[in-house]
């Protein structure tokens, strides 16, 4: 039964209103005392009915679970189920992975993992893994060396100079060999400008008609789709691997 169907209707008071009183209650065998209370209780029933479909009426609303109050618990905040409900939403975990499908708290308090639903195994951080492998650290420890490893990225800069009289088109491009280059490389790329200030001025306009650059193992491709550079373009290029 829904909440809805909770909600009082008129055929619910048939045999509690005043119609169905019979024409003479006394020859009925209703005392004169019954009589009134039939009366006094039509204030009370008209009060209770109308709290009570209004109750109804806002939990079945659009925003009936925010009527509803709760205690926060734990890091939820929030005091009544609509935002208990999404407050717990925003904190859930996607889980998805190819060999397991069913996931589960063990008894231990372990999260367990099962590609069939039959048997598990307990799912290790990499803490834990590393526990296992011989590591004697605390997990703050582990975390500060792996922090370590992935500051031991490269940066790598290269030079080299986009010449104006290598563009082919419309649309323009040119292929510039730059040794060491990989195609897996996200170069920031920056013209370097000369010391003389009416060279720098024609360089950096130049500069500005290039519309990309695409690395390239061992080069770069550079595309100008608008008006080819007129001079010379000197760029440096750093990667990070």
């Amino acid at each position: 039964m829904s909440i809805k169907q909770l909600k009082f209707i008129e055929q619910d008071f048939a045999s509690s209103d005043i119609v169905s009183l019979p024409d003479r209650p006394n020859e009925a065998g209703i005392s004169a005392q019954a009589f009134k209370e039939r009366f006094d209780k039509i204030g009370k029933y008209m009060l209770a009915l109308g709290n009570f479909n209004a109750l109804v009426d806002a939990l079945t609303g659009i925003d009936g679970s925010s009527e509803i109050t709760t205690e926060p618990h734990s890091d939820i905040t929030a005091d009544n189920i609509g935002d208990f409900m999404r407050q717990l939403a925003d904190k859930r975990v996607i889980f998805s992975t190819g060999d397991a499908k069913y996931l589960r708290v063990g008894t231990n308090g372990e999260i367990q993992l099962s590609p069939d639903g039959q048997s598990w195994t307990s799912y290790k951080s990499a803490y834990q893994n590393a526990l296992d492998g011989g590591f004697a650290g605390t997990e703050q420890q582990f975390n500060a060396a792996l922090g370590r490893i992935a500051d031991k990225s490269e940066t790598q800069t290269f030079q080299a100079v986009i010449p104006a009289a290598s563009w082919q088109g419309p649309p323009y491009e040119q292929t510039v060999a730059v040794a060491g280059m990989l195609q897996t490389d996200n170069p920031v790329i920056d013209v370097v400008l000369s010391d003389t200030l009416a060279t720098a001025k024609s360089q950096l306009e130049a500069f500005g008609e290039v519309s990309r650059i695409v690395a390239q193992n061992g080069a770069i491709k550079v595309f100008a789709y608008r008006d080819k550079p007129a001079v010379d373009l000197p760029i440096q290029l750093k990667v990070v691997r």
